[in-house]
């Protein structure tokens, strides 16, 4: 990659353990995490902000450099991981991970929100407080309704985007359909979120479904988030 490239690619990751089992207990957690976090930073040019989950699955928050290919790096840490509970930690061959994973993409004044959502995700699950997108480990349909994939109504995707709205509905009245550019940078159009200009609607696209243009998504209406989600 060339010296003089800037990147901004913050990405939200979880996985569960094999058949969602509750295998991070208290004697597994504080290893797992670490180990994780440690495993992340040894990648050159990222950066782990923040490692949390339950008994079944894991959270993680970091920051990435273009180079990486997203399903190959997290199928290593699932696979090191794993191995290292079962060689170090629990001395025999019982921890596994379940195939899949989700990835969404969030700027960075966002970053705070998410570390915290990751650190007390103990605290969210007991309380009912979670939010699906970021708990979603599985494609989805073609469209759903909902608001921001990280907050909640009052932070919503249409709050945000109600002066971008009025003046792509200007253009809207001269053009059937248009092309909505991506605003926060891509690594790999398979495995992130692209956060768009809405009015509260979430694209959920499969990865067998194109992209026309550079970081572009040909809509007749107003799309929220195109959504990708692959299984590793």
């Amino acid at each position: 990659m060339p010296k003089n490239v800037y990147s901004e690619i913050n990405l939200h990751l979880t996985w569960h353990t094999k058949g969602s089992e509750q295998l991070i207990h208290d004697a597994v957690e504080h290893h797992l995490y670490q180990f994780l976090e440690q495993r992340v930073k040894e990648t050159p040019g990222t950066i782990c902000h923040a490692v949390g989950g339950t008994d079944d699955h894991v959270h993680l928050a970091v920051s990435i450099p273009p180079t990486i290919q997203v399903s190959d790096w997290v199928g290593r840490l699932k696979g090191a991981s794993a191995h290292y509970l079962n060689q170090r930690v629990l001395n025999k061959k019982r921890f596994a991970w379940q195939a899949g994973y989700g990835v969404v993409s969030f700027g960075t004044k966002d970053l705070p929100w998410v570390n915290g959502y990751i650190r007390k995700q103990r605290d969210h699950h007991a309380g009912g407080t979670t939010h699906g997108r970021l708990e979603r480990i599985e494609a989805a349909g073609t469209i759903v309704n909902g608001s921001s994939p990280l907050k909640g109504p009052e932070h919503s995707v249409a709050g945000q985007c109600t002066r971008r709205k009025r003046l792509a509905a200007a253009h809207s009245t001269a053009t059937r359909g248009f092309y909505i550019r991506a605003s926060v940078p891509v690594v790999d159009l398979n495995l992130v979120t692209v956060p768009l200009c809405c009015f509260g609607r979430e694209f959920v696209l499969s990865p067998s479904q194109p992209l026309l243009g550079s970081l572009a998504a040909p809509l007749s209406g107003f799309g929220a988030v195109l959504r990708y989600v692959k299984a590793q």
